[in-house]
C-alpha cells in the first residue's frame, strides 16, 4: 500500500524518477508510501482523483482501505500479502466520497529491507474512468448495432460502386435461401431477374446526379429455388474512408402483402360473384368529397356497365320510383341525422325502363381515419321473390279460405250425417229385439251388420267432427283431477271380452312413487285411451300382451305408455303414423278402422297440455305414450290387472 519515501538522498532521487514517469504518462497521479516511517505521500493530481481535497494532510491508510470497492478489496488484500512481487499493474475501483465510481489502473514497485520485509512502495496511478466509459458505451453501441442489423425483420445489404456485395445480414441472406458467407463478394445484380435491374440502375444515377441520398423501389429478387421475392427496396448512397462509394440497401419483404393483394383481388372477385347471385349490390358515399363509389352488381341492377362505377351527386334518387322518392330520401335524412341503420323496400326504374322492387339498407360509417365520414348501403332485388311472395300470400289466401270451407262443410256434413245414421241405427236396434215380430238367421245377420256398418260410420263422424273443432278452435274442454289408473281400468274392461276371445292379456301397472293424479278433460281422455287401447288389441298377435304402464316424468308430468306385443310398424314408415287417414296398410289385413284415431288422439292430447309420441321394434313390441300435467292431488301407488 502507498507509503512516504522519506528526506534521504535516495529519497530525493526516488522523487526525480517518480517526476520523470509522470513526464511520460501524462496526466497522472502518483503515491508513496514509507513503510518503516508509517506514512503515504500522495500528489496533488491523486487527490483529485479520490475525490479529496489536500487540505485534509496526508492520507489515512484506514481512509484509503475504504476507499477501495467493496468487491476488488479481498483481491487487494490478498495482492499486498503477497511478498513475492516487486513490480505489478494493478486495476481496481474506488469510491470517492460523493459516491462515484472510479476506475484505475497502478503502477507499482516495491523494495524490500534486508529481512525480507516491505520498506518502500511507490507508483503511478492512472484514472482509467472515462476511457472505459467511452470503451464500454462504444462497445454497447457496436453490440446494439450489431445486433440491430443482425436482428431486425428488414433485410440489410452493403455493396461497392461495382455492385459486389460487401456486407449483408441473416435477414437478407434467409430472404433468399442462402447463408450470409454464400453471397459475399457476389454481385447483387446477378440476385435479380435481368429486365429488374433498370429500375435499380436509376436510382444508383439519380443519387450520384445530386437527386437525393435515397431512393426506393420495389423490385422482385430471385429465390434460391426460383421463385421470385417481391421487396421495397431502398438505396442510401455514402463515401467510406477511403472516398469509395457504398450502398447501403434495406430491403422489406412484401411477399405477405403481395400475398394479401392477391387475397383480396380473389376476395373481391368472390364478393362480386356472391353479390350477382344474390342480387345484391352496395354502394359508399363519401361525405366530405361527394364521391360515390358503386359495386359490380349495383350498377348491373340499375342497368348501368359494370365499370361505371365512380360518379358525383346521388344518382340513385332519379331512378327511385317517383311514389317512392319520399322513403328513400327519409333514409338518407334519417342515416345522415345520425339515426342507427335503416332498412326500407322502394321501387326503382332501371335505364332500360323496367321496373324493379328492391330493399335498400343503409348505416353511417364513422371516421377512424382521415378518410372522413361515409354511408355504406345495399341495394337488393328482390322483384323475383316479390312476386313469389305475392303468389303465395294469394294462395295462403284461398287455401285458408278453402280450409274454412273445408271446416264448415265437415261440421254441417257431419251433424246432416248423424241425424239420418241415428235413425237407421236405431230401427236396427228395434228389429234385433224383436219389437216387429222375430227374426230367422239371416234376417239377424243383416241386422247385426247394419248396426256394425252404422257405429263405425258414427265413429268416424264423431272423429272428423272433433278434428275440425280442433282445426277451428271451437272444441272445449273440461279439465278436473283425474286418477289415471282408475281410468285406463275402466277402458282395459271394456275391452276384456274382446281381448279374451284372442286370449290377449291386459295389464296396466302404476310404478312406485309414479303420480296418478292428472289435470285432464274426462271424455277426451277416455277417448284417447280408447283409441290407443283399441289398436293394441286389434294389431296384437292372438295369445299376446297388452300392458299400461304409468311411471313419472319429472314432478310436473306423468307418463302413460300401452305396449302390444304385435307386428310393429316399419321403420320406414315412423313418419307416417299420425297422418290422417293413413291406415299403414292395415286395410289390406282385414282390420276394421278409419286411419283417424291415432291423429285425433294426439291432438287431443296436445289440446290438454300433453305430447304424444311412440316407439316401435318390428315383430317384439310397439309403445305409444302420452304425457300430461299432474295435479296437487296424489294417491298411494297400486297395482292392479284386468284379464
Amino acid at each position: 500500500m502507498p507509503a512516504n519515501l522519506g528526506l534521504s538522498h535516495d529519497a530525493d532521487l526516488k522523487r526525480l524518477k517518480l517526476l520523470s514517469m509522470a513526464l511520460r504518462i501524462g496526466s497522472f497521479g502518483y503515491f508513496i508510501q514509507d513503510v518503516l516511517l508509517n506514512r503515504v505521500t500522495w500528489s496533488a493530481e491523486t487527490y483529485d482523483i479520490w475525490g479529496i481535497s489536500p487540505s485534509i494532510g496526508r492520507p489515512s491508510l484506514e481512509l484509503i482501505n475504504k476507499s477501495f470497492h467493496p468487491e476488488d478489496y479481498p483481491r487487494l488484500a490478498e495482492i499486498e500479502a503477497d511478498t513475492s512481487w516487486t513490480s505489478k499493474v494493478l486495476n481496481f475501483r474506488i469510491v470517492r466520497p460523493d459516491g462515484e465510481v472510479r476506475y484505475i489502473q497502478a503502477h507499482i514497485e516495491r523494495e524490500f529491507d534486508n529481512m525480507g520485509a516491505l520498506a518502500l512502495a511507490y507508483g503511478i496511478l492512472l484514472d482509467n474512468t472515462v476511457k472505459l466509459r467511452t470503451e464500454l458505451a462504444l462497445q454497447s453501441s457496436e453490440a446494439r448495432l450489431t445486433s440491430l442489423f443482425e436482428t431486425t425483420g428488414a433485410g440489410m445489404v452493403i455493396t461497392g460502386p461495382r455492385a459486389n456485395i460487401l456486407f449483408v445480414n441473416k435477414s437478407f441472406a434467409n430472404l433468399l435461401g442462402y447463408e450470409p458467407s454464400e453471397l459475399l463478394g457476389r454481385s447483387i445484380r446477378s440476385l435479380s431477374p435481368p429486365d429488374t435491374n433498370d429500375a435499380t440502375l436509376e436510382m444508383v444515377r439519380a443519387m450520384r446526379a445530386g437527386e437525393g441520398l435515397s431512393r426506393d423501389v420495389e423490385k422482385p429478387y430471385l429465390h434460391r429455388d426460383g421463385h421470385m421475392v417481391w421487396v421495397r427496396l431502398t438505396i442510401n448512397i455514402h463515401t467510406n474512408f477511403n472516398g469509395d462509394e457504398e450502398f447501403i440497401g434495406i430491403i422489406q419483404d412484401l411477399s405477405e402483402r403481395h400475398r394479401a393483394e392477391e387475397r383480396l383481388r380473389d376476395n373481391e372477385h368472390l364478393l362480386n360473384a356472391a353479390q350477382t347471385i344474390g342480387m345484391i349490390g352496395h354502394w359508399v358515399w363519401h361525405m366530405d368529397t361527394g364521391v360515390i363509389e358503386w359495386s359490380e352488381e349495383m350498377c348491373r341492377i340499375v342497368g348501368y356497365p359494370p365499370d361505371d362505377r365512380i360518379l358525383r351527386g346521388h344518382r340513385m334518387e332519379k331512378h327511385v320510383h317517383p311514389d317512392d322518392v319520399k322513403v328513400f330520401r327519409s333514409m338518407l335524412d334519417q342515416i345522415r341525422d345520425g339515426s342507427p341503420a335503416q332498412s326500407h323496400e322502394f321501387r326503382l326504374i332501371r335505364v332500360d325502363g323496367e321496373l324493379r322492387t328492391v330493399i335498400g339498407r343503409a348505416m353511417p360509417i364513422h371516421a377512424t381515419t382521415g378518410r372522413g365520414e361515409r354511408l355504406i348501403g345495399t341495394i337488393q332485388d328482390i322483384t323475383e321473390a316479390k312476386a313469389r311472395e305475392n303468389a303465395l300470400r294469394r294462395e295462403s289466401v284461398k287455401a285458408e279460405a278453402a280450409n274454412r270451407a273445408k271446416t264448415l262443410f265437415l261440421a254441417n256434413m257431419s251433424h246432416e250425417l248423424r241425424t239420418p245414421l241415428n235413425a237407421i241405427l236405431g230401427f236396427a236396434q228395434l228389429l234385433s229385439i224383436g219389437t216387429r215380430g222375430g227374426l230367422n238367421g239371416d234376417q239377424k245377420e243383416y241386422v247385426n251388420s247394419i248396426m256394425r256398418g252404422g257405429e263405425h260410420l258414427l265413429r268416424l263422424i264423431n272423429d272428423v267432427l272433433d278434428l275440425s273443432r280442433i282445426d277451428s278452435g271451437h272444441l272445449t274442454l273440461s279439465f278436473e283431477p283425474i286418477n289415471l289408473l282408475n281410468v285406463t281400468q275402466d277402458v282395459l274392461q271394456s275391452f276384456s271380452q274382446q281381448a279374451a276371445a284372442r286370449s290377449i292379456s291386459l295389464n296396466a301397472v302404476s310404478h312406485g312413487g309414479a303420480p296418478e293424479i292428472v289435470s285432464a278433460d274426462r271424455v277426451r281422455l277416455t277417448q284417447v285411451l280408447v283409441n290407443l287401447i283399441s289398436n293394441a288389441v286389434k294389431f296384437n298377435r292372438t295369445g299376446g300382451e297388452v300392458c299400461v304402464d304409468i311411471t313419472a316424468v319429472n314432478e310436473q308430468h306423468v307418463r302413460l305408455a300401452i305396449s302390444d306385443t304385435g307386428h310393429g310398424i316399419p321403420r320406414d314408415r315412423h313418419n307416417e303414423v299420425f297422418q290422417h287417414f293413413n291406415r299403414l296398410g292395415a286395410e289390406s289385413q282385414g282390420i276394421e278402422g278409419t286411419g283417424i284415431g291415432l291423429a285425433l288422439s294426439k291432438r287431443l292430447v296436445e289440446e290438454m297440455n300433453g305430447a304424444m309420441g311412440f316407439d316401435s321394434e318390428p315383430h317384439v313390441r310397439t309403445t305409444f305414450w302420452f304425457d300430461l300435467p299432474t295435479t296437487a292431488v296424489h294417491t298411494s301407488p297400486v297395482l292392479r290387472a284386468a284379464q
